[in-house]
């Protein structure tokens, strides 16, 4: 989350720009890691990207966040870096992906050089970038050398830019080669990271990353930095490089990389640990914030889940891109990986006939005539509402047709009845009653044209529960105020300010277990579906 006061608008600061993909990424938090420590440090200076994955400089817009007025809100998009840096790494991590409208996990990074930093150049930022940002200036040669499907300056482009003129027109070759390895990456530092920190418990916690203050968000970068070691083999005498590409096809050699990315974890462990105040004596003030390593770990089965996921890539773009829908086809199929990823990140397994269903290609027809993937392609797919009918086993092909799903305008207009507060005009005025049973609270947009994209809106805290109960609610009362933006028809990003912190919420028109319209309410840490009348 990110404060008004830490926004980093110093005077002798510089700023720097980019643009974070995995898909987009949409108001994550973006800070410079002065002292590479992976965490945000009180000091270090921060920003959120914008609903288009942007940082400090739309070229779309053509907007300069850093020449805005500090008083103007969307100045929180401005990063700068601190002077006295020749090259500085800047992470991402939290916000939501815009190819599925979910919370983003992991983090992302990229090494900047400050003073060579071009603001209206925008850098961008990629799973593969961060992977770069591990390693020595020598290391990037032999990792070129070795996954010599790409280079660089592939690399360094915006491989989800569809617009003619860009750095793939007309290559497909060299945009599924990008897209693979960069989906390999993520996907797998990220549920290994996430299965691996399930085994730090401390009471009621799940994990350790995250959960205490000053401690990294999550421990995807240990994954990366236990990829690049083992990619240049850096624990052996006669080190021998091996492309990651090899090493995720091989389960005994993903599971020694796991094993290292273990071995990272337990030193930020132990080095929270050394980090807590002790007695006269040496026992701890506060042993109940201590964290204990796990003394087993089934690291086999983690590699065996990452294996899988590597090879559900492959098989996910194997074969060639549509070139009438380059950018749906492109959609439809990171869609397809990023819920396969939601399941094997959890603990235990999943049958095999559950993840055949979701890494189907075009051999299944859906209720609609049209296969799954074909559905995925769609701006009315809702990946939320397919990942939760694949991890409670209900799903079936038939389900993954979203056409009667409605977009805001449909379920605002003029044209409909059956909501309270519908009006003609569009966003602006209207009141959506919702709540459950006879507990009925408001959901009201204010202060918008009708062809609005973005304005005010007040929301009842119970409904959202989480961060927004407690101490803010006994304080403020239900209504929690703030600003909205459509980052497409079917998708509002709410950003509510509680106790000087900014706090996004998604929401979106979903369709429920009945194919009644829905809404769909995404909190970051927890998620809420709701039926008109229900």
């Amino acid at each position: 989350s990110v404060t008004e006061q830490d926004t980093g608008l110093g005077a002798n600061a510089k700023p720097v720009s980019g643009l974070a993909i995995d898909g987009y990424l949409a108001r994550a938090v973006v800070y410079a890691d002065t002292n590479e420590n992976n965490k945000l440090d009180v000091w270090e200076t921060r920003a959120l990207t914008d609903g288009e994955g942007y940082f400090s400089y739309n070229p779309n817009s053509g907007i300069n966040y850093c020449d805005l007025d500090t008083d103007d809100a969307q100045s929180i998009h401005c990063l700068k870096a601190p002077q006295g840096y020749d090259d500085i790494t800047i992470r991402m991590t939290m916000g939501y992906d815009l190819t599925t409208v979910e919370p983003f996990t992991g983090t992302i990074s990229m090494r900047v050089n400050v003073d060579s930093a071009v603001i209206t150049a925008p850098t961008v930022a990629s799973p593969l970038t961060g992977l770069l940002s591990e390693m020595t200036d020598e290391e990037k040669t032999t990792f070129y050398s070795l996954e010599t499907s790409i280079n660089e300056p592939m690399v360094s482009s915006d491989f989800l830019n569809f617009v003619a003129g860009n750095a793939f027109e007309g290559v497909d070759a060299d945009r599924v080669a990008v897209l693979k390895l960069a989906m390999k990456v993520h996907k797998v530092a990220d549920i290994v990271a996430s299965l691996l920190d399930s085994n730090f418990d401390q009471g009621a916690d799940d994990g350790f990353f995250g959960i205490e203050e000053g401690i990294p968000t999550d421990a995807s970068v240990y994954v990366y930095r236990a990829m690049v070691a083992m990619m240049m083999d850096s624990d052996s005498l006669n080190p021998t490089p091996e492309a990651l590409t090899s090493i995720l096809s091989d389960q005994t050699k993903t599971d020694a990389l796991v094993a290292k990315a273990l071995s990272l974890m337990n030193g930020v462990i132990e080095d929270y640990n050394s980090s807590l105040s002790t007695n006269d004596d040496g026992s701890l003030v506060d042993p109940t914030k201590s964290y204990t390593s796990p003394t087993t770990v089934n690291t086999l089965a983690y590699a065996e889940k990452a294996v899988g996921l590597a090879s559900t890539i492959d098989t996910v773009f194997a074969n060639s891109l549509d070139s009438t829908d380059l950018a749906g086809d492109v959609r439809a199929r990171l869609r397809a990986i990023s819920i396969v990823a939601t399941l094997l990140r959890k603990e235990g397994t999943f049958g095999a006939a559950t993840l055949a269903e979701a890494q189907i290609t075009d051999n299944t027809l859906a209720g609609n005539g049209k296969t799954y993937m074909e559905n995925l392609r769609s701006d009315k797919a809702d990946v939320a509402s397919l990942k939760a009918k694949f991890i409670d086993g209900s799903f079936v092909t038939n389900d993954s047709n979203f056409d009667g799903r409605q977009s805001f305008v449909e379920l605002f207009g003029d044209s409909q009845s059956g909501l309270s507060g519908t009006n003609t005009e569009g966003f602006a005025g209207n009141s959506l009653d919702i709540g459950e049973g006879d507990d009925t609270v408001g959901v009201d947009f204010d202060g918008a044209s009708a062809d609005a994209t973005s304005g005010t809106m007040t929301i009842d805290a119970s409904l959202v529960g989480g961060d927004f109960e407690g101490d803010f609610k006994e304080e403020n009362g239900n209504a929690l105020t703030g600003t909205w933006e459509q980052l497409d028809e079917y998708t509002m990003l709410m950003n509510i300010e509680v106790a000087g912190v900014i706090e996004p919420v998604i929401i979106k028109p979903t369709l429920d277990d009945a194919g009644n319209p829905a809404y769909y309410f995404d909190m970051g840490d927890g998620q809420e579906v709701w039926t008109p009348g229900s």
